[in-house]
C-alpha cells in the first residue's frame, strides 16, 4: 500500500488559496515465477468550483511530469478523480510487463480540464474526462540501455466530447531509452 497526500495555501492575487491532492495505492504481488502483481489506485486533486470568487481551490501540479496519472500525458494532477487498476508480471529478470485501465472525471464540473484546454464555466457539460487503457514492456537492449515500447487508448467521456465538439478515439504508440549509470 502507499498513500501520499499535499496541501497547498497560500494567495493567488487577491483570492485565498487552499487545495488538496491525494493519491491511495494498494497491491498485491504472488510469490511465483512471474511475479505477478495487481493493483488499483485513486487519484484524486481538489478543482476550483466557483472562478470568480475570492477562494482558488483547485489543486496546482508541483512538478512537470504527468506520465504516473495519464500514459498518454493528457491528464495532470489538478481537478481531478481518478481510479486506476493495473496488472504487471516479470516474464523474466530483465523483462517487464505491464498494464492498465483508468477513468478520468473532472472533480469541479465547473472547473477546466487544463491539458486538453477545455472548460464548461457552467457545470453542465458533466465531469467524464475519459477511459484510458494502456500497456508497455520494458527490456535490457544493451549494458546499460533499457528501452520501453507502450500505447495508450484514450476514449472520450462526456466531458470531452460536449466541450469540444469530437467524439474520436486516440492511440498513442511511443518507444523510449533509458540510459542507467548503475546497473
Amino acid at each position: 500500500y502507499d498513500i501520499n497526500a499535499a496541501w497547498q495555501t497560500g494567495s493567488e492575487g487577491n483570492r485565498n488559496h487552499r487545495a488538496f491532492a491525494g493519491v491511495a495505492e494498494l497491491g498485491y504481488t504472488w510469490e511465483s515465477r512471474w511475479r505477478p502483481r495487481l493493483s488499483s489506485q485513486y487519484v484524486y486533486a481538489t478543482g476550483d468550483a466557483e472562478p470568480d470568487d475570492s477562494r482558488s481551490g483547485r489543486f496546482e501540479r508541483l512538478f512537470g511530469f504527468q506520465r504516473p496519472f495519464s500514459a498518454s500525458d493528457y491528464i495532470q494532477w489538478e481537478n481531478l478523480r481518478a481510479p486506476k487498476l493495473r496488472l504487471e508480471l516479470s516474464p523474466s529478470r530483465s523483462v517487464r510487463v505491464d498494464a492498465g485501465w483508468s477513468r478520468y472525471e473532472l472533480d469541479s464540473a465547473t472547473d477546466r480540464w487544463n491539458a486538453a484546454g477545455l472548460r464548461d464555466p457552467a457545470g453542465q457539460s458533466g465531469r467524464s474526462i475519459g477511459t484510458e487503457v494502456d500497456a508497455r514492456v520494458r527490456f535490457p537492449v544493451g549494458g546499460h540501455v533499457v528501452a520501453t515500447i507502450g500505447y495508450a487508448w484514450f476514449s472520450p467521456g462526456g466531458f470531452t466530447t460536449a466541450t469540444s465538439g469530437r467524439d474520436v478515439d486516440s492511440n498513442f504508440l511511443y518507444v523510449e531509452a533509458y540510459l542507467n549509470a548503475f546497473r
